[in-house]
């Protein structure tokens, strides 16, 4: 049911600028051609915000998931620095979900340091293949 209901927000963010122009085409009604005109102009805002908000989301679960299920020291270490913050639940909360976000990052531009790598020596030998070909 709640996948339901994800797939259809989703789909009424994706047509609300559709909506939008069926709005603003109405001529004998200002407000409502006023608020068409308002989805229209403020959609590609709010998907890109949207865009934003869930990478960070998605970086902030990732690096939840890699943190909680790998090395028992790593968790420990989490959990030692979210107990020195002030016992308020909220508090506790975000201090995890940053740290998870910050994890993430650096965990994804490691991976990207590597894989560079990985192209630069393959490229190479490409390259050298190549040159032997010719």
């Amino acid at each position: 049911m709640i996948t339901v209901g994800v797939y259809g927000f989703v789909g009424l963010i994706l047509k609300a600028d559709d909506f939008g122009l069926k709005l603003a085409r109405q001529e004998n009604r200002p407000s409502i051609k006023w608020f068409g005109r308002l989805l229209i102009t403020g959609m590609p805002k709010f998907l890109v915000f949207l865009a934003g908000v869930g990478t960070a989301a998605m970086l902030w679960v990732g690096g939840g998931i890699i943190i909680h299920n790998s090395f028992h020291v790593l968790h420990d270490l989490v959990l030692g620095a979210v107990k020195r913050v002030p016992d308020q639940a909220v508090i506790r909360w975000l201090t995890e979900a940053l740290i998870s976000l910050v994890f993430a990052i650096f965990v994804g531009f490691l991976v990207v340091l590597i894989l560079n790598g990985i192209k630069k020596l393959m490229g190479n030998k490409q390259d050298e293949t190549a040159a032997k070909k010719h």
